[in-house]
């Protein structure tokens, strides 16, 4: 469960620590385009799976979806290391997809306190390695 972030993602190279129960997760702001899209590179991962994934990138996509709502979108891309692949995928799916509410449900906690209508949804993609 995240705990709370610090740092910055204004600029490209910027650092923030987003702190969870049991760690944290270090990524470096690669892109930003202002009120569209974040891509994001993990450069340090401490949150108990590491042994069995590697976190190594992710975007938030914002999409307006009416004049006073927007759709949020996170993505990650992760490096499965435990094999054979059919006997974990669906765990590591499981474990990243909690993840991803966990972050996007704050989103829309916060958003919410401050008088703003976010959807939010997550997605992941394996790159195969």
């Amino acid at each position: 469960q995240p705990t709370g972030t610090h740092g910055s993602l204004d600029a490209p190279g910027d650092i923030q620590v987003c702190e969870y129960v049991k760690g944290r997760v270090v990524k470096r702001l690669r892109t930003k385009t202002y009120g569209e899209r974040i891509i994001f590179d993990v450069i340090e991962q401490r949150i108990g799976f590491e042994r069995s994934a590697r976190l190594l990138s992710g975007s938030f996509v914002l999409e307006p979806i009416s004049a006073h709502a927007t759709r949020i979108t996170l993505s990650t891309q992760y490096d499965a290391l435990l094999r054979p692949r059919f006997c974990w995928e669906a765990a590591e799916q499981f474990t990243l997809r909690t993840l991803h509410e966990y972050i996007l449900d704050g989103i829309e906690q916060n958003g919410a306190a401050s008088g703003m209508d976010l959807q939010t949804r997550g997605s992941l993609a394996y790159d195969g390695g």
